[in-house]
């Protein structure tokens, strides 16, 4: 009898043991798994910490840029149907441009964005037609539609700034 009790007890002894056992491997990897997901949160805050800092950089570059760019006109006076012709006759960038400035600081803001269309399709580097375009888009009330270019505009050069 006395070896039936001391088997049994032995028998409890090592079967709570066990189930302590268990209940610190679930710990332990509890915690590695804490651990592993407090590293990965460090590693993403940094990550976020340097996209961040590069996006308020290039915030701060356009923004620099946007205060250089000046519709300037010079003093030679163009006629919008003469310099049509002369595109028509040999297209070209600075033409179709000239053409969107002209018509707007003319206020005809519809030609002023068929033009700045024209010019983006002849060189889809250059940032100032997408300028004239949206700023032609809000000066006729198209403000989703001026909102809608902002946005391609800042996916197609991958860029973010806060406004236009």
């Amino acid at each position: 009898m006395f070896c039936l009790f001391l088997v049994f007890f032995i028998y409890f002894i090592i079967n709570e043991f066990q189930k302590k056992e268990v209940l610190l491997k679930q710990a332990l990897k509890e915690k590695q798994d804490l651990v592993s997901k407090l590293q990965k949160a460090k590693i993403q805050e940094e990550k976020n910490k340097i996209i961040k800092e590069r996006l308020q950089e290039e915030n701060l570059n356009l923004l620099e840029a946007k205060q250089k760019l000046q519709f300037e006109i010079s003093s030679v006076v163009f006629n919008s149907s003469v310099l049509k012709n002369e595109f028509y006759k040999s297209p070209s960038f600075d033409k179709a441009l000239l053409l969107s400035r002209l018509y707007f600081k003319d206020k005809d803001y519809k030609k002023s964005i068929f033009w700045s269309l024209k010019a983006n399709e002849m060189d889809k580097n250059q940032k100032e037609p997408w300028f004239l375009f949206i700023k032609a888009k809000e000066a006729l009330g198209e403000l989703d539609e001026a909102k809608r270019a902002l946005e391609t505009y800042k996916f197609y050069y991958d860029i973010e700034i806060d406004k236009f």
